[in-house]
């Protein structure tokens, strides 16, 4: 057992680290594998022959229960939950096999749903991970546990554990296509934390299956160690291996994690990074000195010492400058900061420098995210992926040959101009931001300036301090006018706001005994004149309505609107005060337009008409005029005769002043059409004169005087 003091020891410290990697206690599922959702149960009468097709490159498609339990009867196996393999079941799961095929324990639509939540599951933990964790358990040991000092008490009972993993992949076409098996280019393995479980609780240990699994033709010889495993296991109690057969998932990444510790903890200490993590004592790291900081860094690396391909501000290149001295750091960034963009340009950089790096992250997505940006950038044959789907050999093999044969010709020239080009921008840009830092003599820099000056807007609207040459003041000097403005603010908070101040009026500079007696006698007689208008002002305000006041200001608006209500067009103009005056306007100027025009129309008539005339729907009239007459001859003729009949009606007298006649004159088109016009121009002239009956009597239609109503809208603009 190791003490709280001893944890903090070195030794200590690795222990403590290797018992939250390995997990021996029930909860894990490589020791107390238990039937669920997340399981497919296989029958499979000779698993050797199962693993032989999947290792041949066979795939193999599930089935459902080839004779469900309502047809077999009752029965008992040595799995619990599942049924006996009765004879026809077992021919059937032979038949199967041959044909590339394998049933299962489960009925038609529970096998569609299980086989789609685990394919959905394994999906998801490739996607975050990059690692299969869907393996065919073949072969199970029953085992009983008994107490060790380390876990304690455990609950009495009989354990499954899975023994050979087969890692294996589940693939479909389509949507509506059916899932198929096939093997995982991963080895397979004997499951690591059994052995481990046996090894520290029994003290039995199966070197032959330490290394590379025994192996027949076609395969691993799942016979072979089935017997080899029995061998070892038939003097303990309540240990049985089964041939059973399970598709499910497990992880074992941390047992593995464990196991290098444990094994290789000396290999694992000669890295410096690694030595200070577990010695907690001194740097451990050869280098201790600052890292490059960013300011000065354009000054120290040229754009031809730096190969970033991505877009990098100067924090992110002082990164890249201290990984490229070899330096150990953690980059620190909230999300979307350009962490990922870093590291992109930080493996091109150290790739041109002949360097291997080795990138690895928690979540898959991480690594998807820097190849791409790689690959888009021309890397993409420099960047192994050995994780995901990319970790099968023929993927990993296909990798390399593209790499061994990419070839990139004449890139030293485009390169050594471009970076010439960008080095020419960098430093112009760089220019500008040192003039803009700059100290100049009185300590402060244009950048500063902008900064106090934005930072105090709106604290003193209208204040300028004006200074004849900023360039010329001194430290000292700006220290003595922020001394004065300081006094000036303690004097405000004497004297208050000056703008409200009562005596903010006076613009004398200087004050004297003198000035002050003859300011105080002028007051004296302002006070005088003041007592002899006040009185006056009091039937004002009752006449207007308001309350009383002394006010200088309030007395000079009532004397204004006194003056203002005594003005020309007052009577009628406070009678549009209300209403749009520019409107109005526009309303007059069209009714004289209307009224223009409709005098000039009547001018141009033959006859005199009455005012019943007006009653015509005119538009309808000259439509049956203008179509009568492109008729035939007598029909125009006739036709158009009744309807002049109809409007002569309206006539009062003709040219000659005499009462017109119903028949047709020669003129009676024009004649209709002018009627039409004035019809036309009444509607508009009726309409604005509505409008303009606002201003009451001064408004007597034709007879109006207009520069009356001008006077009075121009009255109501000043009110």
């Amino acid at each position: 057992a190791i003490g709280e003091g001893d944890a903090e020891q070195p030794a200590g410290r690795l222990e403590r680290w290797k018992r939250r990697l390995l997990d021996l206690s029930m909860r894990n599922k490589l020791l107390n594998f238990k039937v669920g959702k997340g399981t497919i149960e296989l029958l499979c009468p000779d698993a050797g022959a199962l693993e032989d097709r999947l290792a041949g490159g066979a795939l193999l498609r599930l089935l459902p229960d080839p004779a469900p339990a309502s047809r077999r009867g009752s029965s008992t196996s040595a799995i619990p939950g599942v049924e006996a393999i009765v004879p026809d079941r077992i021919a059937l799961a032979a038949d199967a096999l041959a044909g590339n095929a394998v049933h299962t324990t489960l009925a038609p639509e529970d096998l569609e749903a299980r086989v789609l939540d685990l394919y959905r599951t394994v999906r998801t933990t490739m996607e975050e991970t990059g690692a299969n964790n869907l393996y065919l358990a073949i072969g199970f040991v029953s085992w009983t546990p008994k107490p060790t000092e380390a876990r304690g008490a455990i609950r009495a009972g009989t354990y499954r554990a899975p023994l050979l993993l087969v890692p294996v992949a589940l693939e479909r076409k389509g949507v509506r296509s059916g899932f198929t098996l096939r093997r995982h280019d991963e080895p397979a393995t004997i499951n690591p934390t059994f052995l481990e479980m046996l090894r520290q609780d029994f003290r039995v240990q199966i070197p032959e299956l330490d290394g590379d699994l025994p192996v027949d033709a076609n395969g691993v010889d799942v016979r072979g160690i089935w017997t080899m495993v029995r061998t070892y296991l038939k003097d303990l109690a309540g240990f049985e291996v089964t041939e059973d057969v399970a598709l499910s998932t497990f992880s074992f990444a941390k047992f593995l994690m464990w196991k290098q510790l444990g094994d290789q903890a000396a290999d694992l200490l000669e890295n410096p990074v690694v030595r200070r993590l577990v010695e907690m004592r001194g740097s451990g790291l050869a280098d201790d000195s600052p890292l490059p900081e960013a300011v000065g860094l354009d000054k120290r690396m040229g754009v031809a010492d730096l190969k970033l391909p991505l877009q990098a501000d100067s924090s992110q290149t002082a990164a890249i400058v201290a990984a490229t001295e070899g330096r150990s750091f953690v980059l620190y960034g909230p999300p979307g900061t350009g962490k990922s963009q870093t590291i992109s340009n930080l493996i091109a950089h150290l790739l041109s420098a002949g360097k291997t790096v080795l990138f690895v992250s928690q979540k898959a997505t991480a690594l998807e995210v820097v190849r791409r940006r790689l690959e888009k950038a021309g890397l993409g044959p420099f960047c192994l992926e050995v994780h995901s789907a990319k970790a099968q050999k023929s993927a990993v093999l296909d990798q390399l040959r593209t790499a061994w044969e990419f070839q990139a010709d004449g890139v030293d020239e485009p390169w050594r101009l471009t970076a010439e080009e960008l080095q020419a921008t960098r430093d112009q840009l760089n220019a500008h931001v040192e003039v803009l830092h700059r100290r100049w003599p009185n300590g402060m820099s244009a950048y500063g300036a902008f900064g106090q000056v934005i930072a105090g807007r709106g604290l003193a609207p209208g204040l300028t301090i004006e200074c004849a040459d900023p360039a010329a003041d001194t430290e000292d000097a700006l220290r003595v006018m922020a001394q004065r403005l300081t006094e000036l603010a303690d004097l405000g908070k004497e004297i208050g706001n000056p703008s409200v101040h009562p005596l903010r009026v006076v613009g004398k500079r200087v004050w004297t005994p003198a000035w002050q007696r003859e300011f105080l006698g002028l007051a004296v007689a302002f006070i005088r004149e003041a007592q002899a208008v006040l009185p006056a002002s009091v039937p004002v305000a009752e006449f207007l309505d308001v309350a009383p006041t002394g006010n200088p200001a309030r007395l000079q608006v009532r004397h204004d609107l006194i003056d203002h209500l005594q003005a020309p067009g007052a009577s009628a103009g406070y009678r549009v005060l209300s209403v749009d005056r520019v409107a109005l306007r526009v309303a007059m100027d069209e009714w004289v337009d209307a009224l223009v025009a409709m005098n000039r129309a009547v001018d141009g008539l033959a006859r005199a008409w009455r005012e019943t005339v007006w009653e015509l729907d005119f538009d309808r009239v000259v439509s049956e005029w203008e179509e009568a007459s492109g008729a035939f001859v007598l029909v125009a003729w006739w036709r158009t005769r009744l309807l002049w009949q109809a409007v002569a009606m309206h006539v009062a007298t003709d040219a000659a002043g005499v009462k017109g006649s119903t028949s047709r004159p020669e003129d009676a088109g024009a004649e209709l059409r002018g009627l039409r016009e004035i019809a036309g121009l009444r509607a508009v002239f009726n309409t604005k004169s509505e409008v303009l009956e606002r201003f009451g009597t001064i408004w007597a239609g034709p007879e109006t005087d207009l520069e009356a109503v001008r006077e009075a809208i121009a009255w109501a603009d000043r009110a």
